[in-house]
């Protein structure tokens, strides 16, 4: 794209050189060992972190790791949590033939270890190569520590959680600085910030990070809206994308979610409207007052819920 631009081929070299990777997108980071925590001498490896989100991603990133040189140690950490995909687990449908004899160790981690080791199995990696071992941490120290006189890197292939739950141990262990910022939220009284997000506080920001600045659609949910004139019923809603655009606009929304932490914070999101949120006028002029009602849908199946 930068040649089809005519943008000068130092110009590109530049921007790329500059471009600092971060927040799992191949974020490097220095390991330290085991004995090097506990305060003796240990030699540091490097630790390459590349999010596979989906078959499309994981790919990509399994192109990239063929075209470096030599065998490659890898952790793979596979969740099945909202953000990844629960009950279908897509990164199982990645390409890892393309690394079928160039792993020199394949550590398998995550809620859905087995899995993983099963599919890398398949794809032709021996098993006396791979390795099983669902806590991360172990995982990671385990996954470290072989062939750690190689000083070659150990590649990191987190799905979204697993790349969330992988920094918040790398921060607590002091091998990765950084904060998240979590908006919407305050800390439980008393709580260590430096110990990272809580599980509720990831589920949020994954929603918000992923979803919350996509504005593209808007326009048609509001057009939909007016068009039906009646109140609104809003499957899927997350921490409240499209469900405050419509309340603000005056239209009477009942948001739908699984997840009972993003419908927290889209309580909390509601309570901060103010009146002139809260109050919209309409083409017409007659002011109506919003109104969103937040609803597990697991409620569903209890008839005094779906009386209210």
């Amino acid at each position: 794209m930068a040649t089809a631009l005519a943008i000068p081929f130092e110009s590109v070299l530049a921007g790329l050189s500059n471009t600092r990777p971060a927040f799992g997108r191949a974020e490097v980071v220095a390991l330290s060992s085991a004995r090097d925590r506990n305060g003796s001498a240990g030699a540091a490896r490097e630790l390459r972190i590349l999010l596979v989100k989906n078959p499309a991603g994981a790919n990509e990133v399994l192109r990239t790791l063929a075209l470096e040189p030599g065998e490659h140690d890898l952790l793979g950490v596979l969740n099945d949590q909202i953000a990844d995909g629960r009950g279908r687990v897509v990164d199982l449908d990645a390409d890892f033939e393309l690394l079928a004899g160039r792993a020199r160790r394949f550590t398998c981690s995550g809620t859905r270890a087995a899995e993983l080791a099963t599919r890398i199995k398949y794809a032709g990696v021996d098993v006396e190569r791979i390795v099983v071992e669902p806590d991360l941490r172990r995982a990671l120290d385990a996954a470290a520590a072989s062939q750690a006189e190689t000083q070659a890197p150990l590649y990191a292939l987190p799905t979204y959680t697993a790349m969330l739950a992988l920094r918040e141990l790398l921060v607590a262990r002091g091998e990765l600085s950084g904060r998240m910022v979590v908006s919407h939220a305050s800390p439980s009284p008393g709580r260590d910030l430096r110990a990272g997000p809580t599980s509720t506080q990831r589920a949020v920001v994954w929603h918000d990070l992923e979803c919350g600045g996509y504005r593209v659609d808007m326009p048609a949910w509001l057009e939909l809206a007016e068009r039906a004139g009646g109140p609104v019923l809003d499957v899927g809603a997350g921490t409240g994308r499209v469900s405050l655009a419509l309340a603000r606009a005056g239209h009477a929304v009942t948001a739908v979610d699984r997840d009972q932490a993003l419908l927290d914070a889209l309580g909390q999101r509601v309570a901060g409207m103010d009146n002139r949120d809260g109050l919209c006028r309409r083409a017409d002029a007659r002011p109506r007052r919003a109104q969103l009602r937040a609803v597990r849908d697991a409620d569903a199946d209890d008839p005094a819920a779906r009386r209210r």
